[in-house]
């Protein structure tokens, strides 16, 4: 019989998954893992390796983000550690640098201070020869520096991360892009087919779909969603869908 802890786990691994095609859930989903790890701010984030800058990021409420991306993480001393390290790595900030070296930084002074951050604790999920995938968790120095017990949280759940991002991001790249042979294949179905996005706007229809709309058979469209003949109707369509 499962624990409590290990369904609380496995929920998680689902919000994950649910955070790939829902993405206002990632702030939900990456605040519960920061919680996990006694953290209170949590990126999830591809870096460009060549370019040195972060590329893409999902996080909870981080501050001055563009400030951070676009500057202060080129000059980050936690970012030039991290990077070095290999895949699977879980490091804290403790473990390579004191409170009075980063505490003579511009990073310090002008970043952490303002913002209420300080200690960190981090996996690095996947590297590759051109990107690096990682995840960071913060807490302000105010608290005590992560321990790397804290951080066990994160082996279990980094391939969850790193599998669901890139998901994420092919399917941003395929966006808009219906392969020629999946739309062949809907109109070749005697039946009407409508396909909706996650805000259930209407998103494609196939050849029988499209001859019920215009002929005004049972269904009709108005901007972007469908809706029946009567209220009624479209009440029961709207639950359904």
């Amino acid at each position: 019989m499962k624990s409590a802890h290990d369904v609380g786990r496995s929920n998680l691994v689902e919000q994950i998954y649910d955070s790939t095609i829902d993405h206002d859930l990632w702030p939900a989903t990456l605040d519960r893992i920061g919680q996990l790890a006694g953290g209170e701010i949590t990126m999830l984030f591809v870096f460009d390796l060549r370019k040195r800058i972060i590329h893409r990021q999902l996080s909870t409420a981080f501050p001055a983000l563009d400030e951070y991306i676009s500057y202060y993480s080129l000059i980050d001393p936690r970012n030039e550690f991290g990077l070095a390290q290999p895949q699977g790595a879980t490091f804290v900030d403790a473990s390579f640098i004191t409170p009075a070296g980063i505490g003579r930084s511009e990073f310090y002074q002008d970043y952490l201070l303002p913002n209420r951050m300080g200690h960190v604790g981090a996996q690095v999920i996947e590297r590759r020869a051109d990107v690096l995938i990682g995840l960071a968790i913060q807490r302000p120095f105010r608290a005590q520096p992560f321990a790397l017990p804290e951080l066990d949280v994160l082996q279990s759940l980094a391939p969850h991360l790193g599998r669901a991002l890139r998901l994420q991001l092919t399917l941003e790249r395929r966006a808009g892009d219906t392969p020629p042979w999946s739309l062949a294949m809907l109109d070749s179905l005697r039946w009407p087919v409508f396909l909706l996005d996650g805000h259930g706007r209407l998103y494609l229809a196939n050849t029988q779909a499209s001859r019920a709309l215009s002929a005004a058979d049972g269904f009709t469209c108005a901007h972007g969603r469908l809706s029946g003949e009567h209220p009624w109707d479209t009440h029961l369509l709207q639950r359904a869908i």
